[in-house]
């Protein structure tokens, strides 16, 4: 009952935020932030800015003095790095990535690598990582910088291991039931980002819901709240 009565009078001085501030308002309202033991699913249609929101709330927690590590399997080492450049420079990703620059824009690119490189974010870009290689190196992580908050981008390029799981369904909620026991055993939170199915996109713009997530009722089982993110100008 001690930890809930902390936890409890945290959020009355923090107008109801329990956990750590996401960068983002509004969703740090309706999470109450991000406490450990908390396992997040953010789902969205491909192109929908997923892992730019995730390095958002990575550079904000750096702000806040709160190192993160990222497992960025989708992406290379460059690839992320011009996404962090241009976050911390505000010049246009595209621009960065073709190097279309004035002199002022680069010397805030130097600025910018300068900032990243003495900053607590951690990216990981290896693919294709089972759930004990992530845990291990979660561990790691938690004893060398400290962190508080891992983020898995995604769940279905994760090594879900099918066979071994009998297939896709329970794969994936062995996959979750793992990920949440992960967030309570090493006390962080877990932010997992994952894919609509290509079925989404015949129902054309309309927010996206439940049914458009491959293993949707297994993820709900294990995560603390799933938030689907829509882009209407897609």
């Amino acid at each position: 009952m001690e930890e809930t009565l902390e936890a409890m009078y945290k959020a009355q001085k923090n107008d109801g935020i329990a956990g750590v501030p996401l960068g983002v308002k509004k969703l740090t309202s309706f999470l109450g932030g991000a406490s450990e033991g908390d396992f997040f699913i953010f789902a969205a249609d491909s192109g929908a800015f997923k892992s730019a929101l995730m390095l958002w709330i990575q550079h904000h927690l750096n702000i806040l003095d709160i190192p993160s590590l990222m497992f960025e399997q989708e992406m290379t080492n460059a690839q992320t790095g011009f996404r962090e450049i241009a976050l911390k420079s505000g010049l246009d990703t595209s621009n960065v990535k073709r190097a279309q620059l004035s002199d002022e824009d680069w010397i805030s690119v130097h600025k910018a690598v300068g900032l990243i490189c003495e900053s607590k974010v951690y990216i990981d870009t290896t693919p294709n990582q089972k759930i004990a290689t992530i845990k291990s190196k979660i561990q790691r992580a938690i004893d060398e910088h400290g962190i508080r908050v891992a983020v898995i981008d995604y769940l279905h390029l994760c090594d879900l291991e099918v066979k071994k799981n009998g297939g896709d369904e329970p794969a994936i909620a062995n996959h979750c039931k793992e990920m949440k026991t992960m967030a309570k055993e090493l006390k962080i939170a877990i932010i997992e980002l994952a894919q609509f199915t290509k079925e989404s996109k015949k129902d054309g713009l309309q927010p996206p819901n439940m049914s458009y997530l491959k293993g949707s009722s297994a993820i709900e089982q294990s995560a603390d709240a799933v938030i689907l993110l829509w882009n209407p100008a897609k």
